[in-house]
């Protein structure tokens, strides 16, 4: 998309004021990438458009600076640019807490469309039975849960529906010593709840991590088979025809108790079996964490006899914690680690790693990451901090943390694709190849010093007889190389990398920006006439090339005037400078790059600056 901003001012002096706001462009690292200024009048409001130039995929903040005689003004926004997965992925889900009753239609909505766009298939969410029925006998579905899951079924999501045994009504803590009555009335809850959302929910999770409580782990085994069975029998009796249940949902990597319950046979109510992995501390690979979800099936496999029965993990994920400046990494990481967390490039390297690991099907049938968001922005609390996108209440609600961004990069590059084999073989990282569907490959090359690996700063060798190499960096930036020798060397870091095979490069010649005085111009009234304007292409190609460059002023969509001149690319970097005068006259400059100005066939999609009386 367009990376552009619509910003207003207020003027609230009682006198007109003449500004040229700076639109400062810094990276997650805290860079400058770009500034970009303009100049209008405020009187008693003004408002513009700033195109904020071509930024590789990444988070931003920019920052709007006034400073003018008397005033001056700052004001600072986050902003993300991810890619957007092309296809959904059922394989993997993320939890949200659509119940919480601060979240509205239009956050309902924005949720669900960012879970769309990073791929994701699945939401686990909560369809608690003390909202459902707070009165005895009286049930109705609150209006934000209704609403997600409307919203879900239309953009083509599933909804993984968990039902809680936690209602005052009938028990008290712990709930599941439920007697005959309030198992009947548990029973109830279910078949309304399928019943009213049969339409739009398929599966249900029983229940919740029912084997942990705030003292510690209990062994309630048989409570639990009893309760599952009476759950099962409400959800078939509201929706008869097409109710998933997924049961299990245990806290950690529980094998004891799942064993117990498996002889139990709950595997009689059940489809699919969970548990929840976590490692606040360390990354996918680590021994707990890596092997927890091929051990969960093969003992679910071990008691299935049906061979039906699918495992799944419904819940993973790292909390995060930041140094107030994220510039410091070092320093975020030490905060982490003094906190039970990860940084926020851990966490982001981490998804990446596990979303390569776990998309293995022999591993785990399904796998869930908690969560999408974060419940709020109390930094000392854990249970707040797990999102990959910051709270509502943050300063730019939903803004992405680095995760996000990583997320959408993995599902907008591997995907749906099918994990072949791991190339490396010698405990010197990890390199995934996956297979997609067009028969092309995608490998994913990380290092971690963990479970027998100690690869960091080696080099995986990747072979091709290809015309071009396609290398991928953690936020999926492109960067395409010349298979000049049939193979090319990735460095093994902590941070993933993608790789594959191009028959070409692409043809996507872009202008970069435009500048005065070393200056960026977001809009004609920025421009001064008696400085040329600086205009930079980058151009694709790898030699030197003779291109031809064009500015066309325009007004009122007529053609008033056209400069044109050749140029010479060094390096894929042209650069030329047109008259500032071009813009006295023009309501819209329009440049371009063409290496057929006899046709006059642009070699690029032009780049337009706008007077914002033409906006």
């Amino acid at each position: 998309d367009e990376i552009k901003f619509d910003i207003t001012y207020d003027n609230i002096v009682g006198k007109e004021y003449d500004i040229m706001p700076e639109y400062i462009v810094r990276d997650y690292n805290g860079e400058v990438l770009n500034t970009v200024r303009t100049k209008l009048s405020a009187d008693p409001s003004a408002s513009e458009s700033i195109q904020l130039g071509n930024l590789p995929y990444g988070i931003y903040t920019v920052e709007v600076k006034i400073e003018d005689g008397n005033i001056e003004q700052s004001y600072v926004t986050d902003f993300s640019y991810v890619r957007k997965a092309d296809e959904t992925n059922y394989h993997f889900g993320m939890n949200i807490h659509y119940d919480d009753e601060e979240y509205n239609t239009n956050d309902i909505r924005n949720l669900s469309d960012l879970m769309k766009n990073s791929g994701f298939g699945f939401v686990r969410s909560s369809l608690r039975w003390n909202q459902i029925e707070p009165v005895k006998g009286v049930y109705s579905i609150p209006d934000n849960v209704r609403e997600s899951v409307v919203y879900l079924d239309e953009i083509g999501l599933e909804l993984l529906g968990t039902v809680y045994i936690d209602n005052d009504l009938y028990a008290s803590p712990p709930y599941y010593d439920m007697d005959d009555d309030a198992l009947e009335a548990f029973t109830k809850y279910c078949e309304y709840t399928a019943g009213e959302l049969g339409e739009y929910v398929d599966y249900y999770c029983m229940l919740n991590e029912i084997n942990h409580l705030a003292s510690g782990y209990v062994d309630n085994e048989e409570e639990y088979v009893r309760i599952t069975r009476a759950g099962y029998e409400g959800i078939n009796a509201g929706d008869p025809d097409d109710s998933f249940i997924n049961g299990g949902a245990l806290a950690g990597w529980s094998r004891d108790y799942a064993k117990k319950t498996y002889e139990l046979g709950i595997l009689n109510y059940c489809d699919s079996y969970s548990m929840h992995i976590y490692d606040h501390l360390n990354g996918p690979e680590t021994d707990w964490m890596f092997r927890s979800e091929p051990d969960h099936k093969y003992w679910l496999n071990y008691y299935d006899t049906t061979g039906t029965k699918q495992a799944w993990i419904t819940e993973s994920g790292w909390p995060t914690r930041t140094a107030d400046d994220t510039s410091n990494e070092s320093a975020s990481r030490e905060v982490a680690d003094a906190h039970d967390s990860s940084s926020e490039i851990e966490q982001a390297q981490w998804y990446a790693r596990s979303m390569a690991i776990n998309s293995d099907k022999d591993r785990i049938d399904k796998f869930f990451y908690y969560a999408l968001c974060d419940n709020d922005i109390d930094r000392f609390d854990i249970q707040s901090n797990f999102g990959i996108l910051h709270s509502k209440n943050a300063r730019v609600p939903f803004s992405a943390k680095p995760a996000y961004a990583a997320v959408c990069a993995f599902s907008d590059i591997v995907g749906c694709a099918d994990f072949e084999e791991d190339e490396i073989t010698d405990g010197s990282g990890w390199a995934y190849r996956f297979k997609r569907a067009d028969g092309s490959n995608v490998t994913c090359v990380w290092g971690a010093e963990c479970y027998g690996q100690t690869g960091i700063g080696s080099t995986y060798r990747y072979t091709s007889e290809a015309p071009y190499i396609v290398l991928h960096d953690m936020y999926g930036n492109e960067q395409y190389i010349e298979n000049k020798n049939g193979y090319y060397d990735i460095p093994i870091e902590e941070e993933p990398v993608y790789v594959e095979d191009s028959e070409s490069a692409p043809e996507s010649d872009t202008v970069e920006g435009v500048s005065q005085n070393g200056i960026s111009i977001g809009t004609l009234e920025a421009v001064d006439s008696e400085y040329p304007l600086d205009v930079l292409f980058s151009v694709n190609t790898q030699e030197d090339n003779e291109i031809s460059v064009i500015c066309a002023a325009y007004r009122n969509g007529i053609l008033i005037d056209i400069e044109a001149a050749g140029t010479v690319s060094d390096n894929g970097i042209a650069r030329y400078s047109f008259d500032g005068n071009m813009a006295e006259k023009a309501d819209t400059l329009k440049f371009m790059i063409l290496h057929d100005l006899k046709n006059m066939q642009p070699a690029s999609k032009c780049f337009v600056l706008y007077s914002k009386k033409s906006m």
